[in-house]
């Protein structure tokens, strides 16, 4: 379904009370769009008390800033060898990272995923996060 900017932040600021269940969304669209949606419509959205929606993640950049950089080093020079060991280490940092953005806000937003399309994550690690009282939201390129 093809919503406007005005209606996907309506229709957040609607779920984000709700404390009971899953909440993992997803921003569909291209690139393009979706900058236009981030600066449009997102960096001026208010929840329910008025406070702004916290700034968007840019979740490849996180996620390596998480790892040192000897070990990033590491990684980058044994991964055509240790597929699974560069993958394992990325899900673990993966992991971390969304305990992390939970324990200072119940409403995380998340841009920038190719690394887990790259690496093939573990996704399920957003359906265990965005439970109950926490609140995901993805912006996700549509051509991936």
């Amino acid at each position: 379904m093809k919503l406007s900017g005005a209606q996907i932040i309506s229709g957040l600021r609607d779920k984000l009370p709700v404390g009971v269940g899953r909440h993992l969304y997803a921003v569909l669209g291209s690139y393009a769009r979706l900058a236009d949606f981030e600066e449009a419509h997102l960096g001026q959205a208010r929840d329910g008390q008025g406070l702004p929606f916290p700034p968007p993640l840019n979740l490849n950049r996180t996620l390596l800033d998480r790892i040192g950089d000897d070990d990033l080093r590491a990684l980058v020079r044994d991964e055509a060898r240790r597929p699974q060991a560069v993958q394992r280490r990325l899900n673990q940092e993966l992991q971390a990272l969304l305990a992390a953005a939970f324990q200072g806000s119940s409403f995380v937003i998340l841009k920038q995923l190719e690394l887990l399309w790259a690496y093939e994550l573990d996704l399920t690690v957003f359906r265990i996060h965005a439970a109950n009282q926490h609140h995901l939201l993805l912006i996700v390129d549509a051509r991936i």
